[in-house]
């Protein structure tokens, strides 16, 4: 389902929302943006480069959506989804440069979708350059 101000798509059985028209936000607007639409920030547990492609696909290409906050956050190494679940520092997937040498009190976790293979990344909380919720229904 496409409207002009969401997108919404199942892939393996994780149902996904674009909020299309709020590009441009910190993660905790995103995060409370998609709690007010009744969901919460993604925390994938599909295969991310099948994520990343699909949102390129699908949204990124002429609709200028590149990157998207996910429901991930945590200081220096100890990056974690919302749900508690770690995420490794030596995922294959993470950006080179992103998770581990940033040394910031305050990191979320994005990803995105302009055909780079490292499809996850961290990036200052309060930054809000490009930035779009994807958000997850339970």
């Amino acid at each position: 389902y496409i409207s002009g101000d969401i997108a919404e798509f199942i892939l393996e059985s994780e149902h996904f929302i674009v909020l299309k028209k709020h590009n441009g936000v910190t993660w905790q607007q995103a995060r409370t943006l998609c709690q007010d639409s009744g969901y919460e920030l993604a925390q994938p547990q599909i295969n991310v480069s099948l994520l990343a492609s699909y949102l390129l696909i699908n949204h990124g290409i002429g609709n200028g959506l590149r990157y998207y906050w996910l429901g991930g956050k945590g200081q220096s190494i100890n990056i974690a989804w919302l749900s508690g679940q770690v995420i490794e520092s030596s995922n294959l997937v993470w950006s080179e440069g992103q998770h581990d040498l940033q040394n910031s009190t305050d990191l979320c976790v994005y990803i995105r979708d302009d055909g780079n293979p490292k499809h996850l990344g961290t990036y200052n909380c309060q930054d809000s350059a490009y930035m779009t919720p994807l958000c997850e229904a339970n």
